[in-house]
């Protein structure tokens, strides 16, 4: 769905190019594969800044291998809590919210308010790391730095995840089979609970890719910028 809707940006909103940030759901929080992360139109070139800055190297040398992901899984929840807090937060900065290319954020701090306290050993409420309380400031910091996000909710019936999740079956998957009705739910309670003022819910159940787009592109027309409205194909901008 994300690079979907980013083939929909490049089309329909003349974007040279989306970034995807999809790394906040434990053991796959740091694969930033060019291949996957960046959509460009048919000009577009990923120079090797933006491709290998935070490695230093060739992402060969760097990706996520099932060995990597046994080590991430190894980290004390303490440690973790903080390289999670860590990275939300530097994705919160304006310059990379704000001033990159457009940008998908899939999860963002949202999967943290749901799975932190589930799985991953913290973000208890009341405690320090409450995922909860902190998901509010994050809306906040958003709503500072890029007031014009588009909070995306995917929905899906238990039964079409867990065929999804059949057909893509890994070790640590989540959420577990048991808890898929309550996850559901706590995603349902995280969209209803923020504070961002543009919100959308797409049905995915029992329909293509392409028909959830659809949909999107219907529900987002109201919340489109002046400037993104002036990038549409006729629009003369």
């Amino acid at each position: 769905m994300a690079r979907a809707i980013a083939e929909w940006m490049l089309r329909e909103l003349s974007s040279d190019g989306v970034r995807i940030h999809d790394h906040w759901v434990y053991p796959y929080i740091a694969d930033h594969d060019p291949t996957t992360c960046f959509v460009l139109g048919p000009s577009g070139i990923i120079s090797e800044e933006w491709r290998y800055g935070f490695v230093g190297t060739s992402y060969d040398s760097a990706k996520l291998t099932e060995e990597w992901a046994s080590e991430v899984r190894a980290l004390n929840p303490w440690l973790l809590e903080q390289l999670q807090r860590i990275m939300v937060w530097r994705h919160m900065h304006h310059t990379v919210i704000a001033e990159e290319w457009d940008s998908i954020q899939v999860g963002l701090h949202y999967a943290e308010a749901v799975y932190a306290p589930l799985y991953y050993g913290y973000g208890e409420p009341g405690s320090f790391a409450d995922r909860r309380r902190r998901a509010r400031e994050w809306d906040r910091s958003l709503l500072e730095f890029a007031p014009e996000t588009v909070l995306v909710l995917l929905r899906a019936t238990p039964e079409a995840i867990r065929k999804r999740m059949s057909k893509a079956a890994r070790p640590d998957r989540m959420p577990r089979e048991e808890d898929i009705k309550q996850v559901i739910d706590l995603f349902e309670e995280q969209y209803a609970e923020s504070e961002l003022n543009h919100k959308v819910a797409i049905e995915t159940s029992g329909v293509t890719v392409e028909k959830s787009v659809a949909e999107f592109a219907r529900k987002v027309q109201p919340f489109l910028t002046e400037e993104e409205r002036r990038r549409m194909p006729g629009s003369g901008g």
